[in-house]
């Protein structure tokens, strides 16, 4: 019987991330081993789960090498494939793993992040994709989505496609005044309201469903009013946060600074970009208090606030990214 095992590290942050681990559960059903890591928990994660040691002693040559690629054998026997989605390890720790062939042999990075593509990007086994063979912007979710069709893991159905290209919109920030804009603002609501593990579920149960009846893609009326429920409390949240906004000066730039949770920092954005603040500041620097990063966003449409990120070791794309919180710290910035 085919070893049909999969190991799948995937964006644990947001409807993308959450996307990726739906479609395996689809493809591989109970041989998909899911493992969800934040911005910058990928490489330890990775590293341990793998090898059995922490990336730093990797990357620090601590462990012998060769011990490390049989630790590696034991560690990945049972799985046939190994994918990372949404995200990408190191480029120090993508060196390392390219010597190991027997990994390397076994391991796909699906990742749409700019900002990785001339380092992360050289390795063959990593994919840095701007657009989707339909010629919509990549995600991780329609990335990972052609490449189970282009395997035949997955087979088309409307509502699969429809849904995963609603994401893409989502996470590239384009569905605004896209003809679905309704269904992704709908969407990235039920992400929020729900939550990664009832996420998951609920459109995995609903997906395998759809798919299997061929039938499109739409809300159901208990789903309407959950998203109408949990927008009429976001959005009061979401105007005391505008509230504590500061205007700061950060890398020669106009910040709007403001602590947030992870959930509201792509819609204070757009909340600011149209407000009198957001002709007076170049980027939003937040510090989320339920991750250890800093997330930017950009308000003057010019700021590649991508740049910013990389500047504190950090990546992401023009209009969104983020960098660790420990970088704060060592600034002494909150002072």
């Amino acid at each position: 019987m085919k070893n049909n095992k999969t190991l799948l590290f995937t964006h644990g942050i947001d409807i993308d991330g959450y996307g990726c681990a739906i479609l395996a559960k689809l493809a591989y059903g109970e041989d998909a081993y899911i493992y969800y890591a934040d911005n910058f928990e990928l490489d330890e994660m990775f590293a341990q789960k793998v090898y059995g040691v922490s990336a730093k002693d990797i990357l620090e040559g601590k462990v012998d090498k060769h011990a490390l690629f049989e630790n590696a054998k034991k560690n990945l026997q049972d799985f046939n494939k190994i994918y990372i989605t949404d995200h990408c390890i190191s480029q120090p720790l993508c060196q390392f793993v390219n010597e190991d062939k027997a990994t390397v042999a076994k391991l796909l990075v699906l990742d749409h992040h700019a900002s990785r593509k001339d380092e992360q990007g050289k390795f063959p086994w990593v994919k840095i994709w701007d657009e989707t063979p339909e010629g919509t912007k990549a995600c991780g979710t329609n990335m990972f989505y052609f490449h189970l069709l282009n395997e035949r893991e997955l087979f088309p159905a409307y509502a699969l496609a429809r849904w995963a290209r609603l994401t893409a919109l989502c996470d590239t920030w384009t569905w605004k005044g896209s003809p679905c804009e309704k269904d992704c603002v709908n969407l990235d609501t039920l992400g929020k309201a729900l939550g990664r593990e009832e996420y998951v579920q609920h459109f995995f149960e609903k997906l395998k469903k759809e798919s299997t009846k061929h039938s499109p893609f739409e809300f159901s009326l208990k789903e309407e009013k959950l998203i109408e429920s949990y927008r009429a409390a976001y959005a009061k949240q979401l105007d005391e946060y505008v509230k504590k906004i500061k205007e700061i000066d950060f890398d020669g730039l106009k910040a709007g600074f403001v602590h947030i949770k992870d959930l509201f920092k792509n819609d204070i954005a757009e909340k600011v970009r149209n407000l009198p603040l957001g002709k007076e500041i170049d980027f939003l620097l937040m510090p989320v208090d339920d991750r250890e990063s800093v997330s930017l966003r950009n308000i003057n449409p010019n700021c590649d606030v991508s740049k910013i990120a990389q500047a504190h070791e950090g990546g992401g794309h023009f209009a969104a990214a983020s960098f660790p919180k420990s970088k704060l710290q060592e600034m002494n910035f909150e002072k």
